[in-house]
């Protein structure tokens, strides 16, 4: 009888247990016209790494929004570079700092292929970044528990001359080199490791906790007709930061209810919480929208003729850099500006040939500001 009474037990455990799960879908995928609002505290206190398992109860409530940001998902061809990304099926727009990122969503994974106007590197170099092979985001459907590893690649390879002067004249090399690459591994574990009821500023969520852990390894190659390329990671590392090896670990919080992840926790190696973005419901006010809106331009007319009008808006006082290249990514024109606020730059086209380039605006620590497009007529 007590052997039966077990066997029920148990039964009607494992029966609770799969009936408390919760399932993430591919009904939580991003489709055109969707704009996912976030915001993020940069100093979070009061949030707890439970271990693994689950239910659990979060509450991350006390949040606040130090910033905020937004990205508007609308179909790839309507992206300024869509034409090199064949494969896309959406372009991101980041409200806060502009630039575009293009994703390949299908019914199972939502693929980062590459970004246009955000530099991953850190070195303010202008191009298009394509990640190889494209770096998985979401996958679905999402249970618990669960696992899955991936390995991507980003190689950029410029000439010496088509470096922006904020790298070139703070590159520590003994030699002038005819050209500069830099080479990103990240290879990435994701773990569903737990689940419960996630509370945030708004909102309360059944959700799935999923694990990531990223290794990423940065290198810079020089090239000289000499030597050829030659690892000089080592010579710069004490210039730039993020050279090397290093991991970074978040914990990311999904609900079937929802489009945005709910809540993405950075953690150091003891999982003692660095930075949180979580889903915007409203209702909190951030810096950035108290006392630094996002930094707009917009030019006039465009398409343009003999002249480009910038106009400038939000712009901290402060140098900047517009760099315009051509579709291949050669540099047209770039020159520093000093901007204050709103103001109106007048930048002679008259020698451009007709059709498409694309501009972007960096800071004098090389970090692009926004990026778009302009048309020669």
């Amino acid at each position: 009888m007590m052997k039966k009474i077990t066997i029920l037990s148990a039964f009607l455990f494992g029966a609770l247990w799969l009936s408390a799960q919760v399932t993430v879908t591919n009904a939580t995928f991003p489709v055109v016209g969707d704009t996912l609002k976030t915001a993020t505290d940069a100093t979070p206190s009061g949030i707890e790494i439970t271990m693994a398992g689950g239910p659990f109860e979060w509450d991350f409530s006390g949040l606040t929004a130090g910033v905020k940001n937004g990205s508007i998902f609308l179909d790839a061809s309507e992206g300024s570079i869509a034409d090199q990304v064949p494969t896309a099926t959406h372009v991101a727009i980041n409200e806060a700092l502009g630039g575009e990122s293009y994703f390949q969503i299908t019914a199972d994974e939502v693929r980062l292929i590459g970004a246009n106007g955000n530099d991953p590197t850190g070195f303010g170099l202008n191009a298009f970044f394509r990640f190889t092979p494209p770096i998985v985001q979401r996958r679905a459907p999402m249970t618990f528990p669960s696992n899955n590893a991936s390995e991507s690649n980003l190689l950029i390879a410029r000439a010496w001359s088509d470096l922006p002067p904020i790298l070139t004249d703070s590159v520590p090399l003994p030699v002038t080199p005819d050209s500069l690459r830099v080479r990103i591994t990240s290879t990435r574990t994701d773990f569903v490791d737990a689940y419960g009821t996630l509370n945030i500023p708004g909102g309360s969520y059944e959700t799935l906790r999923e694990k990531r852990t990223t290794i990423t390894e940065t290198g810079v190659d020089a090239y000289t007709s000499f030597f050829g390329w030659t690892d000089v990671t080592d010579l710069l590392a004490g210039t730039f930061a993020g050279l090397g090896t290093d991991t970074t670990i978040t914990y990311d919080f999904f609900s079937d209810d929802a489009k945005e992840t709910i809540a993405s926790v950075i953690v150091d190696m003891n999982d003692n919480p660095i930075s949180v973005t979580f889903k915007d419901n409203g209702g909190l006010t951030s810096d950035n929208e108290k006392i630094n809106p996002s930094p707009i331009i917009s030019i006039s007319p465009n398409p343009v003729n003999d002249f480009a009008n910038f106009n400038f808006k939000n712009f901290p006082a402060g140098a900047y850099i517009l760099t315009i290249t051509g579709i291949n990514g050669n540099i047209i024109s770039q020159q520093k500006l000093s901007v204050n606020g709103e103001q109106i730059e007048n930048i002679n086209t008259s020698y451009f040939a007709r059709g498409s380039y694309f501009y972007q605006i960096s800071n004098a620590q090389g970090k692009i500001i926004t990026a778009g497009k302009l048309i020669k007529q």
